[in-house]
């Protein structure tokens, strides 16, 4: 038996290190979707939130946001 939790958060850290999927929303619609190591790149947070970041990725491969 499968489980789904939805969870809503504007903390990008906190989702990538606790979901297998997030959906990433620029001024309401679904700029991209998919596993966060896919879909959380400078290049997507530098479109969504026009801002410069750098991304570390912690020992189980998941990204690490530093602004």
């Amino acid at each position: 038996m499968s489980k789904t939790i939805v969870l809503i958060t504007h903390d990008i850290n906190h989702a990538a290190r606790f979901t297998e999927r997030v959906i990433l929303l620029k001024e309401g619609e679904i700029f991209a979707q998919g596993e966060p190591v896919k879909i959380i790149s400078m290049e997507n947070m530098k479109a969504v939130f026009s801002t410069d970041v750098s991304i570390e990725y912690d020992s189980n491969k998941r990204p690490y946001i530093l602004i």
